[in-house]
């Protein structure tokens, strides 16, 4: 590494030689232990850095070292801080992001075709500076000051309007994933909480929930749309596109993170007493609730306590009817979770224990489960209570009204199932674990053959 970076502070702008080393530190920070070097020694990084800034015509330089650039900081939080700070990187990747931004607009005016040469090449550099933007913004120092930035927030948001999804999947995937994270730091100086872009947002983002071949959009909208409708006006403009109801109908498909980070949104919509109406008069949301209740699979606690969540806000408007079949089936459900949790929890023992999130998971939607059990219409306990409260009304059911914890910001890039953890491979299984190891040596338990 040294003599790489040696190579490209002794030819600063020997641009050939530059792109040639720049083609070795991108295959360099596939690999996690040439990261840790980069993350010992942060000079390295700040080479980079200089040559990106003294180069910003080279597009082919400017991809690569982008791409190594994104490499280091989704492994490494001290990178993105180093980076985004001592490289002057929260500036210097908004100048590039606006001026290739501008490159494309110019050859889209002159109607290039999209794989055309050029036009390929911008929009492959647009690509890896917003997986980099994307991956710096998960610091909150780095995350806070680009959320509040024009030169970050505008070209995004263009991007945005302008790309579709067939002809750009791989940016427009970034672009959503990097606002989802900028979407995570809810202060007011945030350029995407003025009410103008959220209106914006909700616009661009129902025509991706509807992309039904396309599941990682799907997905990477879901998370957005739960951190977006943490505001009022979020959740207005929501219903008058009657997003709300596009994620009822996706509570049905069959890939578990799209549906948990629906719910994520739901939560949200759930806890607005002028969308909890909508939600249980024009929506079948409480039977398809149930349903998922009834399905999820019972070491998945996750998915089963975000659903429990989103039952028990709808629960809490004690003006809203519901069906008794559905009351029935979310009945039910909610019997079985104490037996399923105590299975899951000896299951995970003897797969070596589990983490102490997936604990507090369990012990959380026990708790709701009970809660909502009294609350259902038609049980014997303090089923809904009008708007003056019911004084034996569980506390922590009333304190659930409230939003569901935003989606923290993950790496650009990246799909939502790695996000997720390690699931098991067997065909039918659907267990979640937090490392590779843990799901293997189920694997070898469960499911082994021999």
């Amino acid at each position: 590494l040294g003599a790489l970076t040696r190579v490209m502070a002794l030819f600063p702008v020997h641009v050939e030689l530059l792109t040639n080393v720049s083609r070795i530190l991108a295959k360099l920070t596939l690999h996690a232990a040439a990261c840790e070097a980069f993350a010992r020694c942060p000079s390295h990084v700040k080479q980079i850095a200089r040559t990106l800034k003294a180069n910003p015509e080279s597009a082919p330089l400017t991809l690569r070292l982008a791409f190594a650039l994104g490499n280091l900081t989704e492994r490494s939080d001290r990178l993105r801080v180093v980076f985004a700070f001592d490289c002057e990187g929260t500036a210097l990747v908004p100048q590039l992001l606006g001026k290739y931004w501008q490159k494309d607009r110019q050859l889209a005016r002159l109607e290039q075709p999209p794989e055309a040469g050029g036009a390929a090449e911008i929009e492959e550099v647009l690509v890896k500076l917003v997986r980099l933007l994307a991956n710096i913004a998960i610091s909150s120092m780095a995350g806070s000051t680009l959320a509040s930035s024009s030169a970050v927030v505008d070209p995004l948001l263009d991007m945005l309007g302008a790309k579709r999804i067939g002809e750009s999947e791989e940016l427009v995937l970034n672009v959503v994933a990097a606002i989802t994270n900028l979407l995570f730091y809810d202060v007011p100086s945030n350029l995407l909480f003025q009410e103008d872009s959220k209106q914006l947002l909700c616009r661009l983002f129902r025509p991706l929930l509807l992309e039904s071949y396309n599941v990682e959009a799907s997905v990477e909208t879901a998370r957005a749309l739960g951190n977006l409708s943490r505001h009022q006006d979020a959740r207005r403009f929501m219903t008058s596109l009657r997003i709300d109801e596009i994620l009822v109908i996706l509570l049905d498909h069959d890939d578990r993170d799209l549906v948990f980070y629906v719910c994520g949104a739901l939560v949200n919509l759930a806890a607005d007493p002028e969308c909890t109406a909508r939600l249980t008069a024009q929506t079948p949301a409480a039977r398809k609730l149930g349903k998922l209740l009834s399905d999820a699979p019972p070491d998945d606690p996750a998915l089963r306590l975000v659903a429990v969540k989103v039952l028990t806000n709808l629960s809490l408007d004690g003006n809203i009817g519901w069906a008794p079949q559905d009351v029935q089936a979310i009945h039910v459900a909610l019997q079985r979770v104490p037996e399923d949790c105590e299975r899951a929890e000896a299951e995970a023992a003897e797969d070596g224990g589990e983490e102490e999130a997936e604990v507090a998971e369990r012990r959380q939607l026990l708790d709701l489960s009970a809660q909502l059990l009294q609350r259902l219409p038609g049980q014997s306990g303090p089923a809904g209570a009008g708007p003056s409260g019911d004084p034996t009304s569980p506390p922590a059911a009333a304190a659930l009204r409230a939003q569901a914890p935003a989606d923290a910001p993950r790496v650009g890039g990246g799909s939502a199932s790695q996000s997720a953890g390690w699931v098991c491979r067997h065909e039918g299984c659907t267990r979640r674990f937090t490392s590779e190891a843990k799901m293997l040596a189920h694997m070898e338990r469960r499911h082994s053959s021999g």
